[in-house]
């Protein structure tokens, strides 16, 4: 019976191990991705709905949202990809100052990865709404005038 113990002991280290592991792999993996702060790729916010940008640079999108409450960003209409294609998007925890940890259950933000393709003028459209709720209407809608230079 102990060395049903043991083994079962033995397996949980492991599993740990492996968790563990492949977190901070996508953790480390999605902050690199979206260095922001540190970066040349330009950021806007919510207000700002008129976009202007050069041809071939990325630049994001980044809306307040609190991922605990089930909503998120998506868009609202596909995207004309000759001039503007999608990259990708992140959710961001707010980080403890204290102890540099994600802040659990409070509003983040979403960091959405755009790179201009062609000279032009094009849409962003970005829905907040629960997923599942197909029938209901979202809780905000958003339009950017994009502008590529």
């Amino acid at each position: 019976m102990t060395h049903s113990l043991f083994m079962s002991s033995k397996m949980i280290k492991k599993v740990i191990f492996i968790v563990s592991f492949t977190l901070a792999a996508f953790s480390g993996f999605n902050k690199e991705s979206f260095a922001v702060e540190n970066s040349d790729i330009k950021t806007f916010s919510k207000t700002e709905t008129n976009i202007t940008v050069q041809k071939g640079s990325n630049f994001i999108i980044k809306l307040p949202s609190n991922s605990s409450t089930g909503y998120k960003w998506d868009l609202s209409k596909e995207l004309e990809e000759k001039k503007i294609k999608f990259l990708s998007s992140e959710y961001q925890n707010p980080i403890q100052k204290n102890s540099k940890r994600p802040m659990v259950g409070v509003a983040g933000s979403e960091l959405w990865k755009f790179i201009a393709v062609k000279k032009g003028n094009s849409v962003i459209k970005l829905k907040y709404h629960r997923p599942w709720e197909k029938d209901a209407l979202p809780e905000e809608e958003l339009t950017f005038k994009i502008k590529v230079m």
